[in-house]
Formats: structure tokens, C-alpha cells, sequence
């Protein structure tokens, strides 16, 4: 089934990139933190994940941005009952088309106060100071255009911030792993996943 996506798409100056486009809704301050991983990250087979390069903290879902132009959206569901198995499901939207960049930097703004210390195992003696961030920034996902992940009140946010002379058109976003999309009556994508 052939999906359309809504999205606003705005024109502001390159050098506004620190402070980010402006959130209609004038709401950009959350609880999220976006964590580089420093190697505190593991796989399902216990080896360290050197792939995501920033993860989100205190947001539903959490979100994974691995190195090249997809992001993770993985939600999990648990269950108080010993014989009823946990679930995680994830979705991934990808920026694709011929412009599209196949590995974008990934610049961090907006540190933000405190630091995260990880000591496990496999990160002795220990990862300490390590700063989180309000918003990061995917540079030049198509020529031209920024991609801004950043958090409200209501969880993680995204928007893209097109330089004057870039196509917005260019923009072209794939799902993988979601029944159905829909965009409500506030503009808000939803996407469905098992009636979820």
C-alpha cells in the first residue's frame, strides 16, 4: 500500500544550524538525551556494537542512528508474567533516492548539564563524563539539506532544514517494519505496528 507523508519542510539560512528551525509548536525541550555510544553499547550476542553511533535516553520509543542514512525505532513490551515472553518491536525509516547520502556526519549541539558514567564489564575501567545533547544534527543527508533530531515534552522529534537552493523534494523517506502511517488532525505522523 502506497503511503503519502505530509512534512514541514522549512528554507532558513545555513548558519542557523546551532540554534536548529524553529518547532511550531515552540515546544523543544524534553527529557530526552541522545548518548554518543562510546562502546557502552552491546549486541544481542554480547560483543560491543561499534554501528550506532548515537542513542536516545529517557524517550519512547528509543531511538538507534547507526552510521548511514537509516534510524531505529525500537519499543518494548513487558510482561509481569514469567511464562508470557517479552516483546521488542522496531521500525526503521530510511532517507533514500538517488541524492540521498549514504553515511552523513553526525555533528552534536545543544550539551546538554551532567554527564552519563558507564561501568559494566566490557567498558572497564570505566566510560565517565561522557556528555549527552538536546539535539543532533545529520549534515547534509541530501545535498543541501540538514536532517535535526531533537525532543518536546510529548518525546523525540524530527525536522529538516533545507539551505536556500536545495530541493525538498529530494526528500524521500522509506518505512520498514510498520503495518500503516497516517498523519492525524495535528499534523503528527503516527505509525502503526500490530494495532499499536
Amino acid at each position: 500500500m502506497r503511503q503519502t507523508i505530509l512534512l514541514l519542510l522549512l528554507s532558513l539560512p545555513f548558519r542557523m544550524l546551532a540554534s536548529g528551525p524553529p518547532d511550531l509548536y515552540n515546544d523543544t525541550r524534553g527529557g530526552t538525551r541522545w548518548q554518543k555510544n562510546e562502546g557502552q553499547l552491546l549486541n544481542t550476542d554480547g560483543t560491543v556494537n561499534t554501528d550506532i553511533q548515537f542513542y536516545t535516553m529517557g524517550a519512547y520509543p528509543r531511538i538507534y542512528i547507526p552510521r548511514g542514512n537509516s534510524v531505529s525505532f525500537v519499543m518494548a513490551t513487558r510482561d509481569t508474567a514469567v511464562a508470557t515472553p517479552d516483546t521488542l518491536r522496531r521500525f526503521d525509516l530510511t532517507l533514500t533516492g538517488e541524492d540521498a547520502a549514504s553515511n552523513p556526519d553526525i555533528v552534536p549541539y545543544d550539551a546538554l548539564p551532567g554527564h552519563s558514567n558507564f561501568v559494566f564489564p566490557h567498558t572497564m575501567p570505566g566510560l565517565y563524563g561522557l556528555n549527552a545533547y538536546g539535539r543532533i544534527i545529520k549534515e547534509n543527508v541530501y545535498p543541501g539539506i540538514n536532517q535535526h533530531w531533537y525532543t518536546g515534552r510529548n518525546g523525540p522529534k524530527m525536522a529538516f532544514e533545507c539551505e536556500p537552493g536545495s530541493d525538498p523534494l529530494d526528500i524521500l523517506m522509506q518505512f520498514d517494519g510498520v503495518d500503516s502511517l497516517h498523519v492525524n488532525w495535528q499534523g503528527v505522523l503516527e505509525v502503526y505496528q500490530d494495532d499499536k
